[in-house]
């Protein structure tokens, strides 16, 4: 057997440079290679926590803007709803476009709610209501807007406004409005939500 001492100079570095060659690939497989798969698994990882992180940014963000908005309508609702009084009934929304119509000086010539309405009024959570209104049309459309703003009237579903005459520069006109109100059963669902 030959010994490292018996093995010439010009030998010994080709057997060294393969030794070395061969240590080199045990730390690449054993070493290096393991730690590169882990070094990209954790960056695919960070990739997607920092992906998940953006979309839960987003969500958060989306839900504060959902959580202004039902504030918003919460405050908006409490204000329409705070001069709702308690007896809630159709007559007293007659009374009320009575007196919107004597303030802004129209003349009210009809009110005909619809006939569900007037067989159960806490069934239907709809009042349908057909009026005719009569005036100057700048009255007219103010009455409108106070009709619009009373707390019972969920929208205005159609109007139809005819020209009646005019009399010196002030033109006449006669309106036909279908009011959709809120019947008293809801009145009370809303109070109770907006309580809690």
């Amino acid at each position: 057997m030959i010994t490292w001492s018996q093995v010439t100079a010009s030998r010994r570095w080709p057997l060294m440079g393969v030794g070395a060659l061969l240590c080199l690939v045990t730390l690449y497989l054993f070493i290096w290679s393991p730690l590169i798969d882990d070094i990209e698994r954790l960056r695919a990882e960070i990739q997607q926590q920092e992906q998940e992180s953006r979309a839960a940014l987003f969500k958060i963000k989306a839900l504060q803007d959902v959580d202004q908005q039902l504030l918003r309508i919460r405050h908006e609702l409490r204000e329409r709803f705070q001069n709702i009084p308690d007896e809630v009934n159709p007559r007293n929304f007659r009374k009320d476009v009575m007196d919107l119509s004597r303030n802004l000086h129209v003349t009210l010539s009809s009110w005909k709610p619809d006939a569900m309405v007037l067989r159960d009024q806490q069934t239907y959570k709809n009042l349908g209501i057909a009026i005719k209104v009569e005036g100057a049309f700048f009255q007219g459309i103010s009455f409108l807007r106070g009709l619009e703003a009373l707390p019972w009237v969920q929208s205005i579903s159609s109007v139809k406004v005819v020209r009646k005459s005019m009399v010196n520069t002030e033109t006449t006109i006669l309106m036909d409005i279908k009011i959709e109100g809120m019947a008293p059963s809801v009145f009370e669902q809303v109070k109770k939500l907006l309580e809690a």
